[in-house]
């Protein structure tokens, strides 16, 4: 009974200790990838982190290791199936994400950009600018765009991402980004050319009909914006290519089509609730008999 009783309490304390003891956790090794040559030349750093690290912990150690402060620091994992990208809040652990051995962190460092604004509305030809990072919404850098223009007396008006157009590139070589897109999707780097910022004076109705259903999309346009323009606009809410669009004045099909390179005001557009007409690119197709 004795030795019973003192095996009991032997167990007993065993299980105690266990209980107070804190519990193990392996460490293991991941991968943080930049963009940006100041992490070893864009080979990435390797990084030693647990289960229960959490993301601040971890850009704790990422500052210790390129000197990147934490508040300029966003980290996001990708998404194999899609190539989407999901930025990791700070308080949450690895294990949350469910990042282990071998995996590859992605490093977005918060940079300047300068976006150059349109002069006629503000009064004057001046150039802004902004700290973003990689994963930053367009719609976002918007807001912060109109915040400053705030700051310098320019009163808001209209919803801010749809008045406001954010165009990249020079000449026909140029994107109108869209709000639901992140700067990344871009390429947008901290050495890039400067984002040209161009205000809203109007708004069009463009009118397409489909499946004897109309669709009606309403763009906000500056009357020195060129019809090139506004079909990137219309591609972006539509679907359609550019170079699939026809867009007239008139719904009558046997109207004049507007051309790229003219802008709207050489068509005499410019009250607001303007409609316009969109219809597809005709394509003829010949089929001859053998």
């Amino acid at each position: 009974m004795n030795l019973f009783l003192g095996i009991s309490a032997g167990l007993m304390t065993m299980l105690l200790l266990m209980i107070m003891m804190p519990l193990y956790t392996v460490g293991f090794e991941i991968t943080v990838m930049a963009d940006e040559k100041i992490i070893n030349e864009s080979k990435g750093v390797i990084v030693d982190v647990q289960d229960s690290t959490t993301v601040q912990e971890l850009k704790q150690q990422i500052k210790k290791e390129t000197r990147i402060p934490p508040r300029k620091q966003t980290l996001g994992l990708k998404n194999p199936d899609d190539g989407t990208v999901t930025v990791l809040k700070d308080s949450k652990t690895m294990a949350h994400y469910g990042i282990g051995e071998g995996t590859t962190v992605l490093l977005f460092i918060q940079f300047e950009i300068k976006v150059m604004v349109d002069r006629k509305r503000t009064f004057f030809n001046r150039t802004i600018t902004l700290e973003v990072n990689g994963m930053d919404k367009v719609e976002h850098l918007k807001e912060k765009i109109m915040d400053r223009l705030y700051e310098k007396g320019i009163t808001r008006i209209g919803t801010v991402p749809k008045i406001l157009t954010l165009q990249h590139g020079e000449n026909d070589d140029i994107d109108i980004l869209n709000d639901g897109q992140t700067i990344d999707y871009y390429g947008i780097k901290k050495d890039d050319n400067i984002l040209h910022l161009s205000i809203g004076e109007f708004r069009v109705c463009v009118h397409y009909e489909i499946d004897n259903e109309t669709k009606i999309y309403t763009f906000w346009v500056k009357r020195e914006e060129t019809v090139a323009i506004l079909k990137k606009k219309i591609a972006i809410e539509s679907g359609i290519k550019p170079e699939d669009q026809v867009l007239k004045c008139a719904a009558s099909t046997n109207g004049p089509a507007l051309q790229d390179k003219k802008t709207l005001k050489d068509y005499g557009i410019g009250n607001d609730g303007t409609s316009l007409f969109l219809s597809l690119e005709f394509v003829e197709i010949i089929v001859r008999n053998p």
